[in-house]
């Protein structure tokens, strides 16, 4: 797939998440087991929400230490922000 193709999907668990991605197409998909009105049913799934699925964790987990060291830094001029941000990113992916 050309990296010029754009692909959104809507996916509905709980509520609506909607996807966006140049990475993945919307053509392939699979089956997942989901607990719908009391049992078990097995739901077509988008193979951008399978990638979506699996490669979340290592986002949320830099969320969760950008949280966890957020420094106190604070500046009137709008690149201490800048300098901060690239700052904290450096000390977590370190």
């Amino acid at each position: 797939m050309p990296f010029c193709e754009i692909a959104t999907v809507q996916w509905i668990v709980n509520r609506v998440v909607s996807l966006v991605t140049n990475f993945d197409d919307n053509r392939g998909f699979s089956k997942v087991e989901r607990r719908l009105k009391g049992g078990k049913q097995k739901v077509d799934i988008s193979s951008c929400v399978v990638s979506y699925n699996m490669y979340k964790s290592g986002v949320d987990f830099f969320d969760n230490l950008m949280e966890t060291y957020l420094s106190s830094i604070q500046g009137k001029k709008w690149y201490w922000a800048l300098l901060k941000i690239a700052l904290e990113t450096s000390l977590v992916a370190a």
